[in-house]
């Protein structure tokens, strides 16, 4: 046996470095993208925004405002009273009340995934309506639209902004 070659022991000791080296140079370029490509929300930040839908005597009530749980994982409904947009439905459209009130559509409590997009649903009174939309990457704006199913109608893209 040569006294310069390495011994076996030697050889996989700098495998198990390579290896090791590799596994993480792999994990950290995939954690990187990850990172980058998030959308989120900022957790028990405000968002508000107004549907635009409405005549100026009433604009007060075109107003949504929603709040993001204090974990990051929930996106509720908060503006007391109502809140007005438009239906656009196969066979026509009308006017779309959100609230608690007896005839106004429920407002569903949204659970945020974790590449930023939130969906919920909620039936009251055999009212359906679903709720869907995105956060942008920096958490300061998010799309949403409204949905009922039984009329196959949804609201135009609402924007809200973080307060």
């Amino acid at each position: 046996m040569d006294l310069n070659e390495p011994r076996v022991s030697e050889l996989r000791g700098r495998r198990r470095r390579v290896v090791v080296v590799a596994a993480l140079g792999c994990v950290g370029a995939m954690a990187v993208p990850a990172v980058g490509l998030n959308a989120h929300a900022v957790a028990g930040a405000s968002y508000t925004g107004n549907s635009g839908m409405c005549a100026p005597s009433i604009h007060r009530d075109c107003g949504f405002k929603f709040r993001v749980s204090s974990s990051g994982r929930k996106l509720r409904f908060v503006k007391k009273g109502k809140a007005i947009s438009t239906w656009e439905c196969q066979g026509g459209g009308g006017e779309a009340i959100f609230g608690s009130g007896k005839n106004e559509m429920p407002v569903p409590t949204a659970r945020i995934h974790a590449d930023g997009k939130f969906s919920g649903h909620e039936t009251v009174n055999s009212q359906q309506v679903s709720i869907k939309g995105r956060f942008s990457k920096s958490g300061k704006r998010a799309n949403l639209k409204f949905v009922s199913p039984a009329g196959h109608c949804h609201t135009p893209r609402l924007t809200l902004h973080k307060q």
